[in-house]
């Protein structure tokens, strides 16, 4: 369902928002993170690389992929939840200046289903119905699971219903072996915008619908926090805000 799609998707991180020249003295701006707000940042980056006369880089990744050279070079920092950069100023204290810390924007947690919905999904409760095949990862099925009590524990707790597909996944997982059958995937609105081929969205009602936001702030590695500020005005500025909600943030 997914695997063609996450595969070309995980080729682009690390991408380099280039500007109309990279000689040694353009400045350069590093972001990290992880790969749920790659695309918004990762195109505000190109924008505010080109209006500004610098090189952003935007890597967006486990965070064991990026961690040891961020602790060199990062400017700004960014997560895909608010636990995610809380925990990481609480494993590594000396990388991020918890001062300059601020929110973004949300994105709402959706059941993916595959195109034209074969399986008829119409509600969460329906994922516990015989046959049906999700995404087994515990994290953001728990997610939801916990504000609603409809599922059978035992949905939520066999790993062998499916193959995991998420970005914490991917190590364990070659490109192309997807399991063909999986009907469905408790994840977030923005990652339809990057499978829209492939996958259809299944609404959650409101009352069960949780959102993650998506927090940055500037480390205390960064040569130029004053730029890495403007870069951070530039995400929270209408500007910014429209290509956020481009990729399905509110």
């Amino acid at each position: 369902m997914f695997s063609a799609q996450l595969s070309m998707f995980w080729l682009a991180i690390g991408f380099s928002a280039l500007v109309k020249s990279e000689g040694a003295d353009v400045k350069k701006l590093r972001a990290y993170g992880p790969g749920g707000p790659l695309d918004p940042i990762t195109e505000c980056g190109r924008i505010f690389s080109n209006q500004e006369g610098i090189h952003v880089s935007v890597i967006g990744a486990p965070e064991e992929q990026w961690i040891t050279q961020a602790q060199k070079d990062a400017d700004v920092v960014f997560g895909g939840a608010d636990y995610m950069l809380t925990e990481l100023t609480l494993k590594f204290p000396d990388f991020i200046d918890k001062s300059t810390r601020t929110e973004l924007y949300s994105r709402d947690a959706v059941i993916l289903v595959r195109r034209g919905n074969p399986k008829k999904i119409a509600e969460f409760k329906d994922l516990a119905q015989p046959g049906i095949k999700i995404v087994d990862v515990p994290a953001q099925v728990r997610l939801v699971s916990g504000k609603i009590s409809l599922v059978s524990p035992g949905l939520l707790t066999s790993r062998n219903r499916s193959l995991c597909l998420l970005r914490a996944a991917l190590p364990r997982l070659a490109p192309g072996k997807a399991d063909p059958s999986l009907d469905a995937w408790i994840t977030f609105r923005t990652w339809q915008y990057r499978l829209p081929e492939a996958t259809e969205i299944v609404e959650i009602d409101r009352k069960y619908r949780p959102s993650r936001a998506t927090p940055i702030a500037i480390a205390k590695t960064s040569s130029d926090p004053a730029l890495a500020q403007k870069f951070i005005d530039y995400l929270k500025s209408d500007a910014g805000k429209a290509i956020f909600q481009k990729w399905g943030y509110n």
